[in-house]
């Protein structure tokens, strides 16, 4: 078996349309940085244009946008629209997306090849 460098993860990216396909279907996103990566604008209510953002953003976010027959969705959506909820938004410069099943696969090889 060849020798593979478990520090180097880059192959366990996702792929533009793995990445798409997650983000189409409401997936959960986790948004982390270890280095200065742009700015964020906090959205309040009571600012100029959040009623349209957030008309935008809660069924997006809630995925009632895409399911309109789903009431859980669509209570969700109407739960999202609180006094105090704000929202941020902040522009991806870079965009790391990573696949646990390709991860999960590459650490059983690495173990039984008897990597650490």
């Amino acid at each position: 078996m060849a020798e593979v460098d478990y520090e180097d993860l880059t192959t366990m990216r996702l792929d533009d349309a793995a990445l798409h396909e997650l983000l189409d279907a409401g997936g959960e996103c986790v948004f982390n940085w270890t280095t200065r990566k742009g700015e964020s604008i906090v959205h309040a209510p009571g600012d100029p244009g959040f009623d349209e953002l957030k008309d935008w953003f809660y069924p997006q976010l809630s995925g009632a946008d895409a399911a309109p027959d789903d009431t859980y969705r669509q209570a969700f959506a109407k739960f999202l629209d609180s006094e105090h909820r704000v929202i941020i938004e902040t522009n991806a410069r870079l965009v790391v997306a990573f696949d646990v099943a390709k991860f999960q696969s590459f650490t059983n090889e690495a173990i039984q090849a008897g990597m650490n």
